[in-house]
């Protein structure tokens, strides 16, 4: 979020996109891979959670979420509280942890 002069902000983010998908074939499965994150992140599909990832690997699968036609992917992504006391040092917070956000590369990839 820095590249934004938000190198301060505690807090979330929500990244949206509308996306148009086959019918899955019998067996097959929809994997969503976010890449790399910091810190947390939620998947919603169609308006419903998909799941919450808190670590590594950053990949959920979407399967059971997902319809054929339109849908609607949100990632919503939540840093913690260092970037808040990055500039009053605190012996709780370490300035390392300020980098955040949804780093990607983001891929959905068909799963046989």
């Amino acid at each position: 979020w820095a590249d934004f002069n938000l190198k301060n902000y505690s807090g979330g983010a929500k990244y949206h996109q509308n996306i148009d998908l086959e019918p899955l074939k019998a067996g097959q499965r929809l994997e969503l891979q976010l890449g790399a994150v910091v810190a947390a992140a939620e998947i919603r599909v169609n308006g419903a959670s998909a799941g919450i990832l808190l670590t590594a690997p950053w990949d959920i699968d979407i399967s059971n979420h997902v319809q054929a036609g339109q849908n609607t992917l949100e990632i919503l992504v939540a840093n913690t509280i260092a970037n808040e006391f990055s500039d009053a040092p605190s012996p709780y917070v370490d300035l390392a942890q300020t980098k955040s956000g949804l780093f990607g590369p983001i891929e959905l990839v068909w799963l046989e």
